[in-house]
């Protein structure tokens, strides 16, 4: 059975004002309780449950297979995921009703710079500078979280973190100063772009496809055999701590990665075998994870090795929903004659 999100920046927005007795009972996150989506991804989708428009188009490109890529663990503020993360923004506002702008955050810490009171703002901090984050002064990872002004007549702000469940978050000046980015989301009166399947298929493309020809299925399978032929643990755990483990962080962002594309393509594309595989193959990199976790933890250089098996399924099943999606005719997915979706 498939998970149906429960945003709640909504539910809170409407009831700050309300007395305790008056409030209803909080609805925790099912996808923030899990972790099952990183922080900014929770973010954009309460922004967009919150305009009543469809979250979906940020998961376009977010099909996925870094593995190698360099992991500072922590040590140093990491901006390179920042492109990333303003592509998504970017593609949610290029097909929805939303506006957004990345903004002087010393200008908004001192009030020059203003949130209306239906906009919201997006704030990107250190998690070493925020105080409520479980890495406050311990280490460096980007944190993102939701930001209001409580009424017309005061500047008074009021912050939400989906990701860690924490809300009526008092934010004064000195925090607003230190956070890395804001960005202000409002609703557009223009409409989004019209979304065709062909659009689907150019975003997929940009992240599948990679250099020299090859498929981010093929670096997958390669990872398979590097994990067959294992010769030494030391290959796959160098660090001391599990949570500092290269493969563990980057198949969890895998797994991550492919739980957003079964959001996406459920919604985007009307097709059993296409959203059947993808949620098996989703489920196989969660069984994946938990089994490398296993085997590091034992020390079992042999349970690392069976592993390539099921990481070949993988790929194999990944490949087949992309073979099936670009045999796909390319017919409108979301716009004027689809206008449920807004």
């Amino acid at each position: 059975m498939k998970e149906v999100p429960q945003l709640h920046f909504r539910y809170w927005k409407e009831n700050i004002d309300r007395s305790d007795s008056q409030k209803e009972t909080s609805k925790t996150s099912n996808f923030a309780r899990d972790k099952k989506l990183n922080c900014i991804q929770l973010c954009l989708m309460e922004i967009a449950d919150y305009m009543n428009v469809p979250y979906e188009y940020i998961f376009l490109e977010t099909w996925l297979f870094d593995l190698e890529r360099i992991v500072n663990l922590g040590e140093i503020y990491d901006k390179s995921y920042i492109p990333l993360n303003e592509r998504m923004i970017s593609l949610l506002c290029k097909y929805t009703k939303v506006n957004c702008r990345n903004i002087d955050k010393t200008k908004f810490a001192n009030k020059i710079e203003k949130l209306e009171v239906n906009d919201v703002a997006l704030v990107e901090m250190d998690t070493f500078d925020c105080p409520w984050s479980p890495g406050y002064m311990w280490k460096h990872f980007s944190y993102y979280y939701l930001l209001i002004r409580i009424s017309e007549d005061n500047n008074k702000y009021l912050g939400f973190c989906p990701y860690d469940d924490i809300y009526d978050i008092h934010i004064n000046n000195e925090l607003l100063e230190i956070s890395q980015n804001i960005y202000i989301f409002s609703k557009s009166k223009e409409n989004g772009e019209l979304f065709f399947m062909r659009d689907l298929k150019k975003h997929l493309n940009k992240k599948v496809i990679l250099s020299e020809g090859k498929t981010i299925f093929s670096k997958i399978r390669e990872f398979a055999t590097f994990l067959k032929n294992l010769e030494n643990l030391d290959q796959v755990f160098m660090e001391k701590r599990l949570d500092d483990n290269l493969y563990v962080q980057r198949i969890a962002y895998i797994v991550s990665s492919r739980f957003g594309l079964v959001l996406m393509m459920d919604k985007l594309v009307d097709d059993e075998l296409i959203n059947s595989t993808l949620n098996e193959v989703y489920l196989l990199w969660l069984k994946i994870k938990s089994n490398l976790i296993k085997a590091i933890l034992t020390n079992n250089i042999q349970d690392l090795r069976t592993l390539s098996r099921d990481i070949i399924n993988a790929a194999d099943g990944e490949e087949k929903v992309y073979q099936l999606i670009q045999s796909k005719n390319d017919s409108l997915i979301c716009g004027e004659k689809n206008s449920n979706w807004r």
